[in-house]
Protein backbone atom coordinates (compact mmCIF):
# COMPACT_ATOMS: atom_id res chain seq x y z
CA UNK A 1 0.00 0.00 0.00
CA UNK A 2 1.58 3.20 -0.80
CA UNK A 3 0.48 6.36 1.32
CA UNK A 4 0.86 10.27 1.39
CA UNK A 5 4.37 11.11 3.45
CA UNK A 6 3.07 12.76 7.01
CA UNK A 7 4.24 16.49 5.52
CA UNK A 8 1.98 15.74 2.24
CA UNK A 9 -0.96 14.36 4.91
CA UNK A 10 -0.51 16.90 7.81
CA UNK A 11 -0.96 19.74 4.80
CA UNK A 12 -3.98 17.97 3.16
CA UNK A 13 -5.91 17.95 6.92
CA UNK A 14 -4.27 21.64 7.38
CA UNK A 15 -6.27 22.83 4.21
CA UNK A 16 -9.35 20.72 4.66
CA UNK A 17 -9.73 22.23 8.44
CA UNK A 18 -8.96 25.79 6.90
CA UNK A 19 -11.15 25.24 3.88
CA UNK A 20 -14.25 24.18 5.59
CA UNK A 21 -14.01 26.18 9.32
CA UNK A 22 -13.48 21.86 11.04
CA UNK A 23 -11.56 20.93 13.28
CA UNK A 24 -10.69 16.69 13.51
CA UNK A 25 -9.95 14.59 16.76
CA UNK A 26 -6.95 11.76 16.86
CA UNK A 27 -9.58 9.10 16.07
CA UNK A 28 -10.74 10.74 13.29
CA UNK A 29 -7.47 11.50 11.80
CA UNK A 30 -6.46 8.45 12.10
CA UNK A 31 -9.82 7.18 10.11
CA UNK A 32 -8.91 9.04 7.56
CA UNK A 33 -5.43 8.10 7.16
CA UNK A 34 -6.26 4.75 7.03
CA UNK A 35 -8.76 5.77 4.15
CA UNK A 36 -5.85 7.06 1.95
CA UNK A 37 -4.19 3.95 1.61
CA UNK A 38 -4.27 2.68 -2.05
CA UNK A 39 -2.99 -0.13 -3.62
CA UNK A 40 0.57 0.05 -5.62
CA UNK A 41 0.62 -2.17 -8.69
CA UNK A 42 4.08 -4.65 -9.17
CA UNK A 43 5.98 -2.82 -12.15
CA UNK A 44 5.17 -4.96 -15.04
CA UNK A 45 7.99 -5.39 -17.60
CA UNK A 46 6.42 -5.30 -20.59
CA UNK A 47 7.84 -7.91 -23.25
CA UNK A 48 10.79 -6.16 -26.08
CA UNK A 49 10.17 -2.88 -24.18
CA UNK A 50 13.14 -3.31 -21.87
CA UNK A 51 16.67 -3.35 -22.97
CA UNK A 52 17.79 -7.02 -22.96
CA UNK A 53 21.21 -5.81 -21.56
CA UNK A 54 19.71 -4.00 -19.26
CA UNK A 55 18.08 -7.62 -18.20
CA UNK A 56 21.11 -9.33 -18.64
CA UNK A 57 23.10 -7.36 -16.62
CA UNK A 58 20.54 -7.61 -13.66
CA UNK A 59 20.30 -11.66 -13.89
CA UNK A 60 24.21 -11.47 -13.93
CA UNK A 61 24.30 -9.26 -10.41
CA UNK A 62 21.22 -11.44 -8.72
CA UNK A 63 23.31 -14.72 -9.96
CA UNK A 64 26.71 -13.39 -8.05
CA UNK A 65 25.01 -12.89 -4.40
CA UNK A 66 27.26 -10.53 -3.65
CA UNK A 67 26.06 -7.32 -5.86
CA UNK A 68 22.63 -6.27 -3.82
CA UNK A 69 23.58 -3.01 -3.77
CA UNK A 70 24.20 -3.14 -8.06
CA UNK A 71 20.89 -5.11 -8.06
CA UNK A 72 18.93 -2.94 -6.78
CA UNK A 73 20.13 0.13 -9.16
CA UNK A 74 19.94 -1.74 -11.79
CA UNK A 75 16.23 -3.01 -11.22
CA UNK A 76 15.11 1.12 -10.58
CA UNK A 77 16.77 1.98 -13.59
CA UNK A 78 14.55 -0.69 -15.84
CA UNK A 79 11.54 -0.30 -14.01
CA UNK A 80 11.75 2.95 -12.42
CA UNK A 81 10.48 2.61 -9.03
CA UNK A 82 11.53 3.91 -5.59
CA UNK A 83 14.50 2.66 -3.75
CA UNK A 84 12.28 0.87 -1.02
CA UNK A 85 10.34 -1.13 -3.91
CA UNK A 86 13.12 -2.12 -5.76
CA UNK A 87 14.95 -3.32 -2.84
CA UNK A 88 11.71 -5.47 -1.60
CA UNK A 89 11.36 -6.16 -5.18
CA UNK A 90 15.20 -7.93 -5.69
CA UNK A 91 15.24 -9.21 -1.84
CA UNK A 92 12.18 -11.48 -2.79
CA UNK A 93 13.91 -12.68 -5.30
CA UNK A 94 17.81 -13.15 -3.87
CA UNK A 95 19.56 -15.77 -4.09
CA UNK A 96 21.71 -16.21 -1.44
CA UNK A 97 25.82 -17.08 -2.80
CA UNK A 98 26.76 -20.29 -2.17
CA UNK A 99 29.70 -20.65 0.23
CA UNK A 100 32.38 -22.84 -1.95
CA UNK A 101 33.82 -25.41 1.21
CA UNK A 102 37.36 -25.11 -0.96
CA UNK A 103 37.30 -21.69 0.15
CA UNK A 104 37.54 -22.07 3.62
Amino acid sequence: MAKLDKIKFAQVIGFIQRQFAISMNTNELTELDDLIDMPEPEPQLVPGKADPVELDMLLFLMAQGNQKINAIKQYRMITGMGLKDSKDAVERHWVSKVVNPMDD
